[in-house]
């Protein structure tokens, strides 16, 4: 698919608001509209609360995976890692939105953590450093912001269509606004050496670069390990604190 003839000052803002919205879609969706289907699930299936949630357990499955991911993201570029891993997602609603049984539950939720790395942070800070070398730091800020967004606007949708047409709806419409983002990369998203931005990026970025390090240097760093923990702790407080407020929902189909 041919990269539509935009300036370049013009095409790095169509890259960096689909980046947006693949973090916002991928998190969102998977891991704070979650909370809405708890009850949902509960009264369909007469699963306990414990069943239902041990599904965001596997969450590990973002962790990982995010080594490959990387190594893909290195070898084949942001629009194939990005666009199949947004695949993924839609898959894993899609999955969902048809589930009868546990294991469906838990399969979706592979698929759904599968996809979250190679449609979030890996590419994020790749796309940013090409397309923004001067401001790097700020408009990684700003993609990243898409994750905050979807805390505010997923679980007032997901309930909205929960409340609207079902459950079952609810993680097919999901689905179909996931596939909408992955339709947006294939069109915007580019790193690779056909385009010429590459060459733009390095005359407006500052000289004097920092280093760039391989895996096994990285990991000889205690930034490096600082990192993942970070990574790995703030996933255990999202995944058991915000999602677990269901209160909303409750209120919504008492009212």
């Amino acid at each position: 698919m041919k990269f539509p003839e935009f300036k370049y000052e013009y095409r790095r803002w169509f890259v960096a608001t689909t980046t947006f919205l693949s973090v916002g879609t991928s998190i969102g969706f998977v891991q704070y509209a979650f909370q809405a289907f708890v009850i949902p699930l509960e009264e369909e299936f007469g699963w306990s609360r414990t069943q239902i949630n041990l599904s965001l357990s596997l969450g590990i499955a973002s962790s990982l995976i995010s080594p490959l991911a990387g190594r893909f993201l290195d070898k084949y570029g942001s629009t194939k890692i990005m666009s199949l891993s947004l695949l993924l997602v839609t898959i894993g609603f899609f999955m969902r939105g048809s589930m009868n049984e546990l294991w469906e539950l838990y399969l979706s939720s592979i698929l759904l953590y599968v996809g979250i790395p190679g449609a979030t942070q890996l590419p994020l800070g790749k796309l940013m450093g090409l397309w923004f070398p001067k401001i790097r730091g700020r408009m990684i800020g700003f993609t990243m912001a898409g994750n905050n967004f979807s805390a505010v606007v997923t679980v007032p949708i997901a309930t909205f269509i929960i409340l609207a047409s079902g459950w079952r709806s609810a993680f097919f419409i999901l689905g179909v606004a996931t596939f909408v983002v992955l339709l947006l990369v294939l069109i915007f998203i580019r790193d690779d050496k056909n385009t010429d931005f590459k060459t733009i990026a390095k005359n407006e970025s500052k000289k004097g670069t920092s280093k760039d390090y391989e895996l096994s240097e990285a990991m000889k760093t205690g930034a490096f390990w600082f990192l993942v923990s970070g990574m790995t702790l703030q996933q255990f407080a999202r995944t058991t604190v915000v999602i677990q407020n269901v209160g909303l929902i409750v209120y919504l189909q008492l009212f």
